[in-house]
């Protein structure tokens, strides 16, 4: 049997910001959002205290496996991108060629705003072949300062043999790994 990640997750039919860690995001209307930690490859364990959390999209819209801003390392994961290796591969997004850093993406299973030890207790460890995706600040308008929340694409759900339903009545979306036969 599979592993149930999120189960009866609610997203809203309205804009709404959402508070983390002295920072704040617009989520916009009917777009499910999860929580998310990134740490450099080969952390084991992550904490509320060492390890901050932010929103990310599951975006079934997007192609790919996880595309973050550039700004969100620092001020979102508190990461550097020195502290990330590059990854000998790339990804063409938006027509352009963006690098990509080796990470472990780890997927929390309850609101860390709401109980941050239960959030962190049992989250799930995302494979994420050949890194995050990263759209620098540089890139040609109108996406300079796209994607403004991190998206977890069907590629990265596919590699971890999620199987997403969705809802859309009650807006709510359940997450699990595949069962296993």
């Amino acid at each position: 049997m599979g592993r149930r990640i999120l189960t009866s997750w609610a997203y809203s039919s309205h804009f709404r910001r959402v508070c983390f860690g002295g920072n704040d995001a617009i989520i916009r209307a009917e777009q499910p959002m999860v929580w998310l930690v990134l740490t450099p490859p080969g952390v084991r364990v992550i904490s509320p205290d060492k390890q901050p959390c932010f929103p990310a999209i599951m975006d079934t819209g997007y192609a790919g496996r996880l595309l973050l801003n550039v700004r969100h390392i620092p001020a979102w994961s508190g990461l550097q991108t020195s502290q990330l290796v590059r990854s000998s591969v790339s990804e063409t997004v938006f027509g352009q060629t963006l690098s990509r850093y080796e990470v472990t993406a780890w997927l929390l299973p309850s609101d860390p705003t709401v109980d941050p030890e239960s959030a962190y207790a049992h989250p799930f460890v995302m494979k994420i072949e050949h890194g995050a995706t990263v759209m620098a600040r540089s890139a040609a308008p109108p996406w300079n300062q796209r994607p403004e929340i991190p998206l977890i694409g069907l590629s990265a759900m596919a590699e971890n043999h999620l199987v997403l339903t969705i809802d859309a009545r009650a807006r709510q979306i359940d997450l699990e790994t595949n069962r296993k036969w």
